[in-house]
């Protein structure tokens, strides 16, 4: 049973109120970023850690650099080495967003946040157990529409660590996320969560996995300690070419395996250059076992 949640009229499906959280005045209209600190550094993908990040005008949450606009490459970046974006619905807009925040929480909201993700946490290892807010950064962008006579929309992003466990929900002001064909910059609107390096590499999630993430009304809970797995098509890396070879018609498409591709992060101590791994686990398909003992994983 959920905890009763404490919600204005107008926002109904949000998770958390936020008529007392931090309204940010923009100090550039034409960048739109909000730089803020949690309370205690959030783990995400690995082994990084993050105390920082850059709230955005136009719907996201980004860790190493600012991005207001969807970004005309292969990557939906602007080329700079590396960023996470946390996307509840990543889109340019009619005027200026209005957007609130916060990095703190009563009580009450805390245990809101708690109970959405100990009841609905697939994995049955860690469902009973505790979870003991240890850091938060809660933003909501309210009046969002395309045009001028559109009715307003409104979205949120809660990023939620007990120390050890991390994890990102983001609600809705309707019964699911809004299904714009195009933003005013003439691009699709991006929903999920987003990793690149440069234009080399592309990590894409935008549905919820079985036994990881859920989604259980408007409310999207996405795993964000362990490993990213980067679900949707328009992931990809440079690495050899490997979807090239594998999968083209020119190659015949291997039938033999199929893989998914991950991203993790690198802990601090470890990286220079690159903050982050782009990998594939590979599966033998049915009958194409790799040895005697059946392991079918590589």
């Amino acid at each position: 049973m959920r905890f009763p949640t404490l919600l204005s009229a107008a926002n109904a499906a949000l998770l958390l109120d936020h008529s007392s959280h931090t309204q940010i005045t923009w100090a550039d209209p034409e960048s739109m970023n909000e730089h803020v600190t949690v309370t205690n550094p959030i783990r995400f993908f690995g082994d990084r850690k993050f105390s920082s990040f850059y709230i955005n005008g136009f719907g996201s949450v980004t860790t190493d650099a600012p991005q207001l606009h969807i970004a005309n490459s292969q990557t939906y970046s602007k080329g700079i080495n590396d960023n996470i974006i946390f996307a509840p619905y990543w889109a340019a807009v009619h005027g200026t967003p209005t957007v609130h925040f916060t990095t703190s929480l009563t009580s009450s909201q805390a245990d809101i946040i708690a109970n959405e993700i100990k009841t609905n946490r697939p994995q049955s290892t860690i469902r009973d157990g505790e979870f003991d807010l240890d850091s938060v950064l809660v933003a909501t962008w309210t009046g969002m529409k395309l045009n001028e006579n559109d009715a307003d929309t409104s979205y949120q992003i809660v990023i939620a660590s007990d120390s050890y466990f991390s994890y990102v929900l983001y609600s809705f002001d309707g019964e699911n996320k809004p299904e714009w064909t195009l933003d005013n910059d003439n691009y699709k609107p991006v929903h999920g969560i987003l990793t690149h390096h440069r234009r080399m590499d592309l990590c894409v999630k935008s549905e919820a996995t079985s036994n990881r993430d859920w989604k259980v009304g408007s409310v999207y809970g996405w795993n964000t300690y362990d490993e990213l797995d980067c679900s949707d098509c328009r992931s990809f890396t440079e690495c050899g070419g490997m979807k090239e070879q594998d999968l083209s018609v020119a190659a015949d498409a291997n039938t033999q395996y199929t893989y998914q591709q991950y991203f993790k992060t690198l802990p601090d101590s470890v990286f220079s250059h690159y903050s982050g791994q782009y990998y594939a686990v590979c599966q033998c398909n049915a009958g194409f076992s790799i040895d005697a003992a059946m392991n079918d994983v590589f």
